[in-house]
């Protein structure tokens, strides 16, 4: 299935696709964010005054995170405003719990904010350039942050002290990155157009586990959670979906190079069952890919990560 997504922006330092658990995708398009479910008119949720447009869309359940680049963040409950801060530029967001979400700014600074309580909590010694990524670990504890200055850091949600871990294995800005469901020690992340690389942590260990090099800046990650799998985005050499197979890491592989996008697939989403990935480029096009239909492949279940 193909959609027209009229505004959808060519920007690697905005993330403005989400799709959440009830079914509901929250898109950004320019200034303007839209509320699309398959059985249902598609619902204009919020308008920002131009030239400022939305940066980040972020769901947890009925709740809806919204950014702008100028740092307007609103938060809709069933689709209603009951929150609203200004902050500096957000270029990057992840839901900590029910009432908290994690933020990263323009300025390299990772902020706690908790909506039932005024203020934020800033993380010391956060990043020298904009937060280009973020990815909440899925034990609840840890998040990991992505800079524009090349570096990856991990952080203990419940200490507000120093990273537990940094990682340098990039040479360009880190801004995919995504937590493996099934052993969820191990954070991928992909590097820039001056890097290309896929690079496996533990964050627990802070090792590096694998690197593969792939043909060009990885705009995205995203692990299956029905099969040892990871759909990656990238530019070259045709603006192309990759599909791997990592079953067994050290003999990680690739499975499948996609085309359909006229320009880089900068943003991707999965749906609430897994199956589909939604995809959204500079083409202005939504593109719905039957990724990982159960039922349709090999075993679902594969030996552990080593």
């Amino acid at each position: 299935m193909v959609l027209d997504a009229p505004g959808a922006r060519d920007d690697y330092y905005i993330d403005p696709l989400d799709w959440s658990s009830n079914g509901s995708l929250l898109v950004g398009l320019g200034n303007k964010a839209y509320i699309w479910r398959q059985d249902a008119p598609v619902k204009d949720l919020y308008t920002i005054d131009e030239p400022d447009y939305i940066s980040v869309t972020r769901t947890l359940d009925d709740q809806y995170a919204i950014a702008t680049n100028a740092g307007h963040l609103s938060i809709f409950r069933s689709e209603n405003l009951f929150e609203y801060r200004k902050l500096d530029g957000i270029c990057s967001m992840s839901w900590i719990g029910q009432n908290e979400l994690a933020i990263g700014n323009k300025l390299g600074h990772v902020l706690r904010l908790d909506y039932r309580a005024p203020g934020t909590i800033l993380f010391p010694e956060c990043h020298l350039d904009k937060i280009v990524g973020m990815k909440m670990c899925p034990d609840g504890i840890h998040l990991a942050t992505g800079g524009n200055g090349h570096i990856v850091k991990v952080w203990d949600l419940r200490k507000n002290t120093l990273p537990v871990h940094q990682f340098l294995s990039h040479g360009s800005a880190v801004r995919a990155m995504d937590f493996c469901p099934w052993q969820p020690s191990v954070l991928l992340t992909g590097g820039g157009r001056e890097d290309g690389q896929l690079c496996f942590h533990d964050i627990l260990t802070g090792k590096l586990l694998k690197t593969i090099e792939t043909v060009d800046q990885v705009c995205q990650v995203k692990f299956s959670v029905h099969y040892k799998e990871v759909l990656t985005c990238h530019a070259r050499p045709k603006d192309q979906l990759t599909l791997w197979d990592v079953s067994k890491l050290e003999k990680a592989r690739q499975i499948v190079a996609l085309e359909g996008h006229q320009s880089r697939p900068m943003f991707v989403a999965l749906s609430p069952d897994g199956q589909t990935a939604t995809t959204m480029g500079g083409d202005e096009v939504l593109k719905f890919w039957k990724m990982f239909e159960v039922g349709q492949k090999y075993q679902t279940l594969y030996p552990t990560i080593r």
